[in-house]
Order: structure tokens, then sequence, then C-alpha cells
């Protein structure tokens, strides 16, 4: 599939997906209690996942690496950090009111960006570091 549009949008629905099923696995854990909030969460993962698959492949291009366990560490990295600067930007919308959250929505937002960015690697044609041989 060569259609970058198409897997734009393949992305952003693993990411949500992805935020879902563990969403899921944390209100199992809570016997439901907080359920509720995935509308809320939702609403506020869906332009954070469509925005990085816009812009994640010229991330991952800022670090061409060749070697699968770096190329991870990196994704996992720039995760952390745009989910920590997501989540203060609705902090700043929202206010005190993000702490309303029943589920860890930082948490979420991490693993489904995590998983997106790891399909955009794999799907969409990123830039590697390539090995030169001196002869």
């Amino acid at each position: 599939m060569k259609n970058p549009i198409i897997l734009k949008f393949l992305s952003v629905l693993v990411h949500l997906l992805s935020g879902l099923l563990a969403a899921i696995i944390i209100l199992y854990f809570q016997n439901w209690f907080g359920s509720g909030d995935t509308y809320a969460y939702l609403i506020w993962t869906i332009p954070l996942s469509v925005a990085i698959a816009f812009v994640g492949k010229p991330i991952l291009n800022l670090f061409p690496l060749k070697s699968k366990l770096l190329r991870l560490l990196i994704i996992l990295i720039v995760s952390v950090t745009t989910s920590f600067g997501w989540a203060y930007g609705v902090y700043l919308i929202l206010g005190p009111w993000i702490n309303a959250f029943s589920i860890p929505v930082f948490i979420l937002w991490i693993i489904g960006m995590f998983f997106q960015l790891v399909f955009i690697d794999k799907f969409i044609h990123t830039q590697h570091a390539k090995t030169t041989t001196k002869d």
C-alpha cells in the first residue's frame, strides 16, 4: 500500500485503538469507574493523533538510526516528551479540570503515540542511517 493518505489514516486508527485498548484494560481493573471519561479522552486524542500522522515522519527523520533498539528508544522518548507537551497544552485550556479524568490520559497518550510512531516508522518510509563501506 503506497497511498500516504490511507497510511496516515491508519496511523491515526492505530493511535486511537491502542489507547482505547489500554483504557479498557485500566477501566477493567477500576471496576469500570470512569468509563464515561473515554469520550473526553477521544475528543482530546483525535487532534493529537492527526497531528502526529502528519509530523511523525519528519520527526523520525531527525534521528536516522539503523539500530532497531535505538529507534524504539527514540520513539519512546519522542512519545513521552510530545505527550507531556500535549498534556500541558490541555491543562492550559482546561485548567485544574484535567484532574477530573478518572483514567490516566497522559499514560494513554504515551501508549497511543508510541504505537502510532512505530507504525509510521514501519510502513511510511523514513530515512535510516546508511551504512558505508570503505574499500
